[in-house]
């Protein structure tokens, strides 16, 4: 008997998942008619859309004193299966205008209107929305100059470095196209800003410049190159000269000592006689004696942070030196 009662179960259960399907299919059914008769009603209704317009100009040989926009984004209205249908087709407008002849650019609002609508694939959409009351520049010549490169930046260092050598920009100067009006002051140009912080070793960036928006520049980059060193300190003994007067002052002590920061690659080439330090004396004023300030005339340009040890020498005047 028990297998027969297994029977009818397995029977039972196979009934209850046929109806399941069943009325699964049948949902399914009513679902798909719902959403076919849905759709076409929605589709059918009016709704607004935005869409990119992009103008592109042909300027062989002119440019604008100052450019126009390259895009706009207008609203446009009509039914779900116009907006689906051009949406599909283009998903912006694109506008071109020939100004190889012309000395001026002109566009109203009207007009823009109507090339938009022009450029829209399906006819039964109309503009809603148009922030422009038109379009109006100037053109001129082009003008092309080449320019040196200034490096727009900042540079901070870790503790005891500093530039091997000074900051090399490859190429040094660039070729600026652009208005005549503004190319033809042009004096120079700057990289972009660079902030670089905590060097302790040499590295070579890729810069743009900063440029205007009807300028373009070849190359549109260059190359800087910051060479980085450990720097130490070092001390050397100078000779302390002075211009005139020089048998007729006595001066002591007659040298001094220097301190300086330099990089380790070139610490071994710098001796006392790459210095000049003078006594300097005020000949309009009465002498007396005292001490006289010193002064670092001539020192290596790589070289950081000089102090002298003393600043000042004492002085006697021989008598009668200045006597008349």
């Amino acid at each position: 008997m028990e297998p027969v009662k297994r029977l009818r179960q397995r029977a039972r259960l196979n009934s209850q998942i046929e109806r399941l399907k069943a009325d699964r299919a049948i949902l399914l059914i009513c679902l798909g008619i719902a959403l076919a008769l849905w759709v076409p009603t929605k589709m059918a209704q009016v709704y607004k859309s935005e869409k990119k317009v992009f103008l592109d100009f042909r300027l062989p040989n002119t440019t604008f004193s100052r450019f126009p926009p390259k895009d706009m984004v207008v609203v446009v209205e009509g039914t779900g299966w116009n907006l689906l249908y051009d949406f599909i087709i283009a998903a912006h407008v694109r506008l071109t205008y020939d100004l190889r002849y012309s000395r001026s650019f002109r566009l109203s609002r009207g007009q823009l209107r109507t090339d938009i609508l022009n450029g829209l694939f399906s006819a039964k959409l109309k503009i809603v929305e148009l922030n422009y009351d038109g379009l109006q520049f100037d053109l001129e010549p082009v003008l092309s100059k080449k320019v040196p490169v200034f490096f727009a930046g900042t540079l901070h260092f870790e503790k005891d470095y500093n530039l091997k050598a000074p900051l090399r920009l490859t190429p040094d100067s660039i070729t600026v196209f652009g208005p005549d009006s503004q190319i033809r002051p042009l004096i120079s140009i700057s990289t972009d800003s660079l902030a670089l912080n905590n060097l302790s070793q040499s590295l070579t960036r890729a810069l743009s410049f900063s440029l205007k928006p009807e300028w373009s520049a070849q190359p549109d980059r260059v190359m800087l190159d910051v060479q980085v060193e450990k720097f130490t300190e070092k001390s050397l003994f100078v000779p302390v000269t002075l211009p005139q007067h020089s048998d007729s002052i006595k001066y002591f002590p007659t040298q001094v000592r220097i301190v300086f920061q330099i990089g380790l690659s070139r610490y071994s080439e710098v001796s006392s006689s790459d210095f000049s330090i003078e006594a300097e004396f005020d000949t309009a004023k009465t002498p007396t004696p005292g001490s006289l300030p010193l002064l670092l005339s001539r020192q290596p340009s790589f070289i950081r942070n000089v102090r002298i040890f003393p600043e000042t020498v004492d002085y006697l005047i021989v008598e009668g030196v200045f006597k008349k």
